[in-house]
């Protein structure tokens, strides 16, 4: 009997692993990223006023509008670069760049929309199937500040960002960033709830 493969989730995130920050940066970083994550913080908000929008969308018709798509994977692009400058896993000040298809060097981001055939119950259930994915992303988002904080203690005193904490980071990073996307109703595929990691 052959093995079922699975099919790789359509949202994925990948990081540098570079080790190397500058011991000034836990001094003055939070400071240079205050404009990128203002400018997040609104964008945050366009974008679930653009997910409302999206499921009356959605549920009607079956499908997502791919300058919907586009839009969103534009905004989730954004936000992460600008976080993933705060906790250090970009040492290069993100542009102020609203390239729908764009990239940062150090963070990639890949997200295939589900356009078509939509599943309309799951995405009329959407709010109640976000529950789970809302008490785990509250303890993942703890852990995120803990690791935050332990790493930037380390490169203030050695200049190096611990392979392991970054790893934790960015796993913990790209499963947020897979519910983020499942929230803004760009896939109907349910986020495992394991971290995983992916670097350049």
């Amino acid at each position: 009997m052959a093995a079922l493969t699975a099919q790789p989730y359509p949202v994925e995130l990948s990081v540098s692993d570079s080790q190397a920050v500058a011991n000034w940066r836990p001094l003055v970083h939070w400071l240079l990223a205050i404009p990128q994550l203002f400018a997040a913080y609104v964008l945050a908000v366009v974008g679930f006023l653009l997910a409302v929008i999206t499921w009356f969308i959605v549920v009607v018709t079956g499908e997502l509008p791919v300058r919907i798509a586009d839009f969103q994977i534009m905004l989730l692009r954004f936000n992460y670069r600008a976080y993933g400058y705060l906790w250090g896993l970009s040492v290069d000040y993100p542009p102020f760049s609203f390239d729908e298809r764009g990239n940062a060097d150090d963070i990639k981001i890949s997200i295939l929309p589900e356009l078509e055939d939509r599943n309309r119950l799951t995405v009329a259930l959407r709010i109640f199937l976000l529950i789970p994915l809302e008490i785990v992303g509250f303890v993942y988002g703890l852990g995120m500040a803990f690791i935050g904080l332990v790493a930037w203690f380390a490169v203030l005193f050695t200049g190096t960002y611990p392979l392991g904490l970054r790893m934790m980071m960015v796993g913990l990073f790209q499963w947020s960033l897979r519910a983020q996307a499942y929230g803004a109703l760009l896939t109907d595929r349910y986020p495992p709830f394991g971290p995983t990691v992916n670097t350049l």
